[in-house]
């Protein structure tokens, strides 16, 4: 979690969520119950002590139901294998040496992988309890959020939360995440009314644009990430309407404290100058950049480039806008694909063309060759 100061304080976030293991937000619950058993642990035994609590009650909630499956959670296969092969080892001291076993080794054989891979997903459950939502104290014992969240009535279901965790979890979040959590409820709005296919280019420029956070950008293969777990969370708490409105009741929480009503009455501001004054822009340029894509691999079918390198010309005879603004695009562009796809210019030419070159980063180009998105 983060705050920063950009002209005035910035609500708080998360820098970095793990996708798939931050996304059931209900398995912070039974790193509180889990704690909640223990009188005293140690930090280095906290995640080795939780992944075995883990693994038992993982395969029984499967074994209680054939047709349970549990996304962010060690798939059914792998927690039976793992269970079955603790299950050899007669007392909890050989268990933890076969563990510590696999963690530590540079090659793993495939039960060895499965015990890595669900080792991992539940030191990322104790991140979540204890880092994220602060339901643990520095010293491993439950913080007042932990002892209420284990007052609160809870749905039998592994993962599906009661009306009331509900309520918990969204004031948690407002409360440690607000800035990206809220704002992509608002987007997820924008998502809906005007069918963007992804949402998440809008949502992070908005970030960057009126809160100074350019994080994001620089990381942009984990941008879908992030915003996966959030939308999870969204869903898992049902935040929204059929039309991706924000509920009566989540906004009551929303205006209900002080410091949250002031962050939302901003945000909400800057959401619909952004809307007024970038938005139908930013539309503007990502129909123009389906067409400019289009016409490339147009060329390409027709054999018009060399080694891949297709005529910014040709291109630009099928987007009829003048010079300036083509060229205008074509860097915009570039920026704005740079991260996500190899891009190349070129101003060499076979033969003589006397023809006014495109301008990009300062330097003369006339041809362009890019590669599909990397993934």
């Amino acid at each position: 979690m983060r705050t920063n100061n950009f002209n005035q304080e910035t609500p708080t976030f998360f820098e970095s969520l793990h996708r798939p293991f931050h996304q059931p937000l209900k398995m912070s619950r039974w790193v509180c119950e889990f704690i909640s058993k223990k009188e005293k642990i140690r930090a280095s035994e906290l995640n080795l002590q939780f992944y075995l609590f883990l693994i038992d009650k993982v395969n029984k909630a499967y074994k209680a139901n054939e047709n349970l499956e549990l996304p962010g959670v060690s798939s059914r296969n792998a927690t039976l294998a793992v269970s079955q092969y603790l299950a050899t080892k007669k007392t909890r001291k050989e268990k933890i040496k076969i563990i510590s076993l696999a963690l530590n080794q540079a090659k793993r054989n495939d039960i060895e992988k499965q015990i890595y891979s669900s080792y991992k997903s539940a030191s990322y459950y104790v991140n979540l309890a204890k880092e994220k939502l602060n339901l643990l104290s520095s010293k491993n014992k439950l913080t007042k959020y932990g002892e209420e969240l284990l007052s609160i009535r809870t749905q039998k279901h592994i993962t599906t939360l009661s009306k009331g965790e509900k309520y918990f979890y969204f004031k948690l979040l407002i409360k440690n995440d607000f800035l990206l959590f809220v704002s992509l409820c608002l987007f997820k709005k924008l998502e809906f009314k005007f069918n963007i296919e992804k949402i998440e280019n809008l949502y992070f420029d908005f970030i960057d644009r009126f809160y100074g956070i350019k994080h994001f950008n620089y990381n942009n293969r984990s941008l879908s990430n992030y915003n996966i777990v959030r939308e999870a969370w969204i869903n898992q708490i049902q935040v929204l309407t059929k039309t991706n409105q924000i509920k009566s009741e989540f906004l009551k929480i929303l205006k209900s404290d002080p410091l949250v009503s002031k962050w939302f009455i901003d945000l909400d501001l800057n959401f619909t100058v952004y809307i007024n004054e970038n938005f139908k822009n930013d539309r503007s340029f990502e129909s123009r950049k389906l067409d400019f894509i289009k016409f490339y691999q147009k060329c390409i079918d027709e054999k018009k480039d060399v080694q891949g390198f297709v005529n910014l010309y040709d291109i630009k005879e099928n987007i009829r806008i003048s010079h300036i603004k083509f060229n205008e695009f074509v860097s915009k562009f570039y920026e704005d694909e740079r991260s996500k796809r190899h891009i190349f210019f070129s101003n060499i030419v076979s033969s003589i063309d006397g023809r006014k070159r495109f301008i990009v980063r300062g330097r003369p180009v006339l041809k362009i060759k890019f590669k599909p998105e990397i993934k």
